[in-house]
This record gives structure tokens, C-alpha cells and sequence, in this order.
């Protein structure tokens, strides 16, 4: 079966996921902390949400809300409510599990979930069964995801910037610069322990659960998004239901940091880069990408296509610092395995069903 043109979106979506991740953090340290990030991502997303739907449904008057309300289930309405705990799950797992052993666990389900909703047609979904060249598809794509997480990054040596009383200080004295080099070392030390647990191997293992269950939460998103959308023939509506149901945990937790870390709104707006608060639209292209296209493209292909673009992506940015990211060229092996993955989805995609 010959690719469906709509791939281009979630190709681009997934090429801008690593963006919204540096914008979130940038917006996090400007402000309370991740709780206020989040809040103003999904903020920015009802934002964006509500002003699609009164434009594309004419202010709210197309839509049939009893007959949607009749034919849409209960469950239909939670999808919403997961896209917050995913981004908490990365927050709090991605510092004791290390970014590479989460992203191949999350990944790894999130691909083998996406598979499993298209073949027994779960949540509404319409079913496919996957052909022998979309189960080689997937297989090659996993291992490609695996062999990425486990390669490792040639990394460049970091030369902070140090202004000229610090350069007079360190060059005044052999035993100074001796300190000095003792404290990169210690520095270096700590880093490289901070991704090592240190935790029982019982709470290890509920830390991948967790991070397994955060991919899989990211196909059911999209599916529980589409059926909304069916149920009520509306797409943009859907979209607008989902950025609703966002915003419970995300003001529960917001306002649970600032009782903790007060902030003040203006003077986050002032210090934070312009470019920070972008984040919010992003997510508002993946719920409504969830919305059009899961149905259409299926699951698996549409995750498959997302998951490839944010790899390169990823890679481009930090082999090239962008973003403010530290320089990370990639192994041979990453590079390799990330073309193997984008031909695991070209196969996945051509012989999907």
C-alpha cells in the first residue's frame, strides 16, 4: 500500500517534540519549577485549542453536542487527563532511570502498544491486521530504538565561560588551578553517578513499568482522542475536550509547587526567552494530529513516523547545540541505527496492513 500524503504531519510534529522538551525546561527554570511549565504548555494548548474550534465549527454552532454525547464512551473523555502524567513520568523517571534506558523502555511500548490498539481495533480504533512486512517494519524499528539508547555520544569538551577577575585568580597560583582540576573531576564523578541507580532493584523495576506504561498511555491518548472526535464528527472538538481535561492535574500540581515556590507570572514573562512559550502550540499539534489522523494513518504507522523524526531530530540538535543543548556528536552507531529505524517505519508504513 503506497504512503498516505498525511505522514507529513506527524513528521513534523515529531521534529518539533525535541524543541518543546528544551522550551519546557528553559520555561521551568525561569519560574517555580516543572509544575508552572507544565501549567502554561497546556494553557497555551486550550488557547490554541479553543480558537481552532470556534473557527473551523463556527463558533461552536455545527457541532450536534446530544447526539455526540450519546455516541461517544465514558472513557473517551480521560485522554486528556493522560498527556500531563506523561510529562510527569518523563520529569520524575528520566533523572533515576538515565534519558537513554527510559527512552528505549518507553518507546519500545509505545511501539508494541501501537501495534496491539491497530490489531484487536482497541478503543474505538478501526482495526487492522498487521502483514508480515509491517511486523519486519516494527521489529527493525525496535531494535533501531534499542541499539540508539545504548549507543553512546561522542562528547565534546564543555569550556565555560569565565570572566577575566576568574582568569587572574586561577592563573595566580599552581595550587589553584590544582583545586580546580579536582573539582572538574568531582563534577565529572557526580554526573556520571547521577544516572546510576541506587535504588532496590524491587523500586528499579517499578521505575521501567512506569516509564513502559507512560508509552503505552501515549497510544491510548491518541486513540481515546479519535474516538472523541468521531463520536462527535467534530475533530477540532475533540481537540478542545482533551485541553480541558489537561488542565485538572496540571493546575493540582502547579498549585501544589507554589505553595511551596512562589512566582511571580510577570517576572517569569520578563526574564524567559520569547521562544519558551511556543511549547503550549506544540501540543496542541499532537492532540489535534491524534484527533485527524489516528484513525486514518492507524497507530502504529502515525507513532512510527512521530518517534523517527524526533530521533533525528534529537540528534541534529545535539550535534549542533541548538537551543542552547551541550554538544553531543553522534557515534557511528546512533547515526546507523536511527537510518535503521526511519526504514523499520518506511516498511511499517508501505505494508501496514
Amino acid at each position: 500500500m503506497a504512503a498516505d500524503w498525511t505522514l507529513v504531519f506527524p513528521i513534523i510534529v515529531g521534529s518539533l517534540i525535541t524543541f518543546q522538551g528544551v522550551s519546557g525546561a528553559k520555561l521551568a527554570s525561569h519560574s517555580s519549577g516543572p509544575g508552572f511549565a507544565n501549567f502554561a504548555i497546556f494553557f497555551t494548548s486550550f488557547l490554541a485549542a479553543l480558537l481552532g474550534f470556534l473557527i473551523q465549527e463556527k463558533g461552536g454552532t455545527t457541532v450536534d453536542y446530544a447526539a455526540g454525547f450519546a455516541a461517544t464512551p465514558w472513557f473517551g473523555y480521560i485522554g486528556g487527563l493522560l498527556g500531563p502524567w506523561i510529562v510527569f513520568t518523563i520529569i520524575a523517571l528520566i533523572p533515576r532511570l538515565g534519558a537513554s534506558l527510559f527512552f528505549v523502555v518507553q518507546v519500545c511500548a509505545q511501539i508494541l502498544g501501537a501495534l496491539a490498539i491497530d490489531t484487536f481495533g482497541i478503543l474505538g480504533v478501526s482495526q487492522r491486521n498487521p502483514s508480515a512486512g509491517a511486523i519486519v517494519g516494527l521489529t527493525i524499528a525496535i531494535v533501531s530504538v534499542i541499539a540508539f539508547g545504548v549507543a553512546k555520544d561522542d562528547m565534546q569538551p564543555h569550556t565555560p565561560e569565565t570572566s577575566e577577575d576568574e582568569i587572574a585568580q586561577s592563573t595566580s597560583s599552581d595550587t589553584d588551578n590544582s583545586k580546580l582540576e579536582i573539582v572538574s573531576l568531582e563534577v565529572v564523578e557526580n554526573e556520571t553517578s547521577a544516572t546510576t541507580p541506587r535504588f532496590s532493584f524491587a523500586l528499579f523495576a517499578l521505575f521501567i513499568l512506569f516509564a513502559a506504561i507512560s508509552g503505552v498511555l501515549n497510544d491510548f491518548q491518541a486513540a481515546l482522542n479519535s474516538t472523541v472526535a468521531k463520536g462527535y464528527n467534530s475533530s477540532a472538538f475533540g481537540a478542545l475536550l482533551s485541553t480541558i481535561a489537561s488542565q485538572f492535574p496540571c493546575a493540582i500540581v502547579f498549585a501544589l509547587e507554589y505553595r511551596k515556590t512562589r512566582v511571580s507570572i510577570a517576572k517569569v514573562f520578563k526574564e524567559a526567552p520569547w521562544w519558551t512559550w511556543f511549547g503550549g502550540v506544540i501540543s496542541y499539534g499532537i492532540i489535534i494530529m491524534f484527533t485527524y489522523l489516528t484513525d486514518r494513518l492507524g497507530t502504529a504507522v502515525m507513532m512510527g513516523a512521530i518517534l523517527s523524526a524526533q530521533v533525528v531530530t534529537s540528534m541534529i540538535a545535539d550535534s549542533f547545540g541548538l537551543w542552547g543543548l551541550k554538544v553531543k556528536k553522534a557515534s557511528w552507531l546512533k547515526i546507523a541505527a536511527a537510518f535503521f529505524l526511519l526504514a523499520g517505519v518506511i516498511i511499517l508504513t508501505v505494508f501496514r496492513s
